[in-house]
Parts: C-alpha cells; sequence; structure tokens
C-alpha cells in the first residue's frame, strides 16, 4: 500500500511541470512567495483552499489537541486579496475584503483597525486606518477594546516575483 501510495505520489509530480494559467504548479496546494524580509515567510494558496478557512482550521486543531503542529511558526496571518499600496488600492482592497462583514444586512458591528507597515514610508497609519474606515461606513461603530470584527490591514511595499 505504500509501494502505491509512494507511486501516485510520484505521477502527481510529474504532472505539476505543467502551469496553470496563474502560473503556480497545477499540483501544488502552497506557492512560496519569495520577498526580501527576514523571519517572514510568504505563501501563495492555490484553489481550493481558501486563506481565512486554512488558518482557521490550523488553530482549531490547535485549540482542540493542545498540540502545536508547526515547531517554527509563531504566527499566521490570512491574506484575503492584495493590492497597491496607495489609497486607491487600500479602497478596491477594502471595499471587496470588508462586503461581506459590514455590507450585506449587518448594522452596528463594533470593529477596530489594525495596520502593520513593513518597509512602507508612503501612506502613514493614521491615512490607512482613515480610508479603512471609511470603506466600512458610517452605520458601523468603532470599538478598540471590544471589537466584533478585527480588521487586519498588512501593507509591504517591495517588488517581488513569483518562483516556480
Amino acid at each position: 500500500m505504500v509501494a502505491k501510495e509512494l507511486e501516485g505520489m510520484r505521477n502527481t509530480s510529474k504532472k505539476g511541470k505543467n502551469s496553470s494559467p496563474g502560473g503556480a504548479p497545477e499540483n501544488k496546494m502552497f506557492t512560496s512567495v519569495k520577498l526580501d524580509t527576514q523571519c517572514v515567510v510568504y505563501f501563495r494558496t492555490n484553489p481550493p483552499i481558501n486563506p481565512s478557512d486554512f488558518v482557521h482550521a490550523v488553530c482549531s486543531d490547535f485549540a482542540a489537541s493542545g498540540a502545536k503542529q508547526m515547531r517554527y511558526t509563531n504566527r499566521l496571518t490570512p491574506i484575503e486579496r492584495t493590492g497597491k499600496a496607495t489609497v486607491e488600492g487600500i479602497e478596491e482592497v477594502a471595499r471587496h475584503v470588508l462586503k461581506p462583514h459590514f455590507h450585506e444586512g449587518q448594522e452596528g458591528v463594533k470593529f477596530a483597525i489594525r495596520p502593520s507597515l513593513r518597509h512602507h514610508d508612503v501612506l502613514t497609519r493614521d491615512v490607512i486606518i482613515n480610508t479603512v474606515a471609511r470603506c466600512v461606513g458610517l452605520q458601523h461603530r468603532v470599538d478598540l477594546k471590544n471589537y466584533d470584527v478585527l480588521v487586519l490591514v498588512e501593507v509591504y511595499k517591495v517588488r517581488f516575483s513569483w518562483r516556480r
């Protein structure tokens, strides 16, 4: 049975040399993204894996078993969507990402915004917070201590390339 499983793994690795239209190998669930940042590793997930669902499953497994499965991992942050590090880019991404949490019948949601800037000196924290808050809308309230939804905004400005 082990030999059959190994043979099946070899066959799928041979198929993976062809690339999908997005540039990632078809059989790889994760693709490493090389950025020049120390102590931070970025991975792109390929369908059918949703980054938020993956991180939630990892955290749920840890909560249920109490055993950490990843030795060197201290934090997992799912990135729902990426865009340019400009006010317009942040607005575009915020409208898409915030829609299911704030604009589909929800009223009076308490929220907090936590921006994190790495290698970025163009936009300030205040500009990012105000831009995202405008996208959330006036019908919701800011509550920094007892929020219902925490909006994490990761801003990283650098050139990068996908490695295959």
